[in-house]
């Protein structure tokens, strides 16, 4: 009888191969990511084209929510889960002062049930973390914004009653398996982006070609001139990191570059700024934006370093501005930092901005040390900032946008953690790291 030996590479595939129960918890994060995404909300949900109901969303949403945590909270998960936390205290800081909102909120009961659904997508976000360390959260989150964009076309060639906006100043423009154009935009940036960075492997690296042509279709069709803005962005920040990263003999002329724009942008700020409206095909006000930004001064003003309670406010803008004004049905300031502002104040915007921007400076540290992955999460980090311009999408419940987010700063706590691992081993003295070794006395 003849024995086969097994190589390493086997044994090490055997051991990082899911079982069952894992291959269960990996499906139920596909479909969390997938459905805060915003696959149907638009149906789910009353919105724009859609009847939906009241209750379906909520219940769905929260189900996924209580489901996370339960997962989390099994031995193995919860150890990692607590020390994820532990090592994000910029996350924790900005979500306690939300937390806290309900203490002088407009409407304590709307803002704590928003805070459950905010602390319950974060809980989805650590979950997918965790469970896709050994296969590769990048790869996840391709994949999926895959499926979604290739979904969304289908959903708008097919089913346009769904996938486009049927009627009103939009009608006929794509907005896919979402409920506005705008997000769908968004969304199709995201996927190109992450495609960018993926490596070439599996579906995705042989299909390549087809998917980025699938990505700018979905983009064009929307009508998005943010997410046209995103993608030039995105683009620009991609190449530059990839190129900051590989070559360092061009790091001092690509800083040099980036001096003379800021300067030069600093010049003549309005002249720049008319010029890419021009491009763009938009108006000074940007469709409307800054009248709803005019609109919110007095009401942050009279609330500024605490503001009205989180997500709070777009429920009572009636009592502000009167049943008949167009302020009444607006939903959010389509400024992400504005928002911030007529939520929790400038103390909640100090503590938001802390975690956005420290996770953008320590991307870029990790950049400096060669690292590729963070040269895609940075151009996400900073692509996300330029969205936040348009409209808001940091510290949102329910949104795939906020568990990227969550996802990578994540990957900036293990990373950090590890170099703090690797200082310390080469800080200690010999006999030190003798007696750390695991393999000292067999």
């Amino acid at each position: 009888m003849t024995k086969r030996i097994i190589s390493e590479e086997e044994i090490i595939s055997a051991q990082e191969r899911p079982g069952r129960k894992s291959l269960a918890i990996l499906a139920f994060c596909n479909c969390a990511f997938f459905f805060f995404l915003g696959g149907l909300t638009h149906v789910l949900e009353p919105s724009e084209g859609g009847g939906g109901n009241t209750w379906l969303y909520p219940f769905l949403a929260l189900t996924l929510q209580v489901g996370s945590f339960i997962i989390l909270m099994r031995p193995g998960r919860r150890e990692r889960f607590i020390n994820l936390l532990s090592n994000n205290k910029s996350l924790i800081l900005a979500m306690l002062i939300i937390a806290i909102s309900p203490l002088w909120s407009i409407d304590p009961m709307l803002s704590t049930k928003k805070i459950i659904a905010l602390i319950g997508t974060t809980c989805v976000a650590i979950l997918i973390y965790i469970e896709n360390e050994k296969i590769g959260v990048i790869q996840f989150i391709a994949k999926n914004l895959a499926i979604f964009t290739l979904l969304s076309i289908a959903l708008a060639i097919f089913l346009p009653a769904l996938g486009t906006h049927p009627t009103g100043r939009f009608a006929g423009q794509w907005r896919g398996l979402v409920g506005f154009k705008n997000q769908a935009a968004w969304l199709a940036c995201l996927f190109l982006l992450f495609l960018a960075g993926t490596e070439k492997a599996g579906w995705i690296g042989r299909f390549r070609h087809v998917l980025f042509a699938a990505g700018l279709l979905m983009l064009i069709r929307t009508g998005s001139a943010t997410g046209v803005a995103a993608l030039a962005f995105a683009g620009i920040s991609y190449l530059s990191v990839t190129a900051f990263r590989t070559a360092r003999s061009l790091r001092v002329f690509m800083v040099t570059a980036v001096a003379f724009a800021v300067l030069a942008l600093l010049s003549d700020p309005q002249g720049y700024f008319e010029y890419v409206l021009e491009m763009l095909g938009r108006d000074s006000s940007l469709t409307g934006r800054t009248s709803i930004w005019k609109a919110l001064v007095p009401i942050i003003d009279d609330n500024l370093w605490l503001g009205v309670g989180y997500l709070a406010f777009w429920d009572h803008a009636a009592t502000y501005f009167g049943n008949t004004s167009w302020m009444a049905d607006i939903g959010h300031a389509h400024n992400a930092y504005i928002e911030i502002l007529l939520d929790v104040g400038i103390i909640g915007l100090l503590t938001q901005c802390l975690f956005i921007f420290s996770r953008i400076y320590y991307l870029f540290v990790l950049v400096l040390r060669g690292d590729k992955v963070s040269g895609l999460l940075l151009c996400v980090m900073l692509t996300f900032s330029v969205i936040g311009v348009a409209g808001a999408l940091f510290f949102r419940a329910n949104t795939g946008i906020w568990i990227i987010t969550v996802i990578i700063t994540c990957y900036v706590a293990d990373s950090n953690e590890r170099l703090r691992r690797n200082q310390v081993g080469r800080a200690l003295p010999r006999e030190t790291v003798w007696l750390k070794s695991p393999s000292v006395h067999g």
